[in-house]
């Protein structure tokens, strides 16, 4: 089935660039942003806007859901 899919490392980029948060400590807005974007995707999935695959060698490959409507 032929879907345009990204890797999830280019999505987690793509969000932490648009990320912003008031926390001052550099670590601590790291670990926001690392948790935002889990709990971001994590909702991503659940409300099935967004499907996801490991491939062979690891990576987590990532697409819309809808895409997957236009080949059934």
């Amino acid at each position: 089935m032929p879907v345009r899919a990204v890797e999830e490392d280019h999505v987690r980029k793509a969000f932490y660039r648009t990320y912003i948060d008031a926390e001052n400590d550099k670590a601590k807005s790291a670990d926001a942003q690392v948790a935002a974007f889990k709990r971001a995707l994590k909702k991503l999935i659940a409300d099935k806007v967004v499907v996801g695959q490991k491939t062979d060698d690891g990576k987590v490959m990532l697409w819309f859901a809808h895409a997957e409507e236009n080949y059934r």
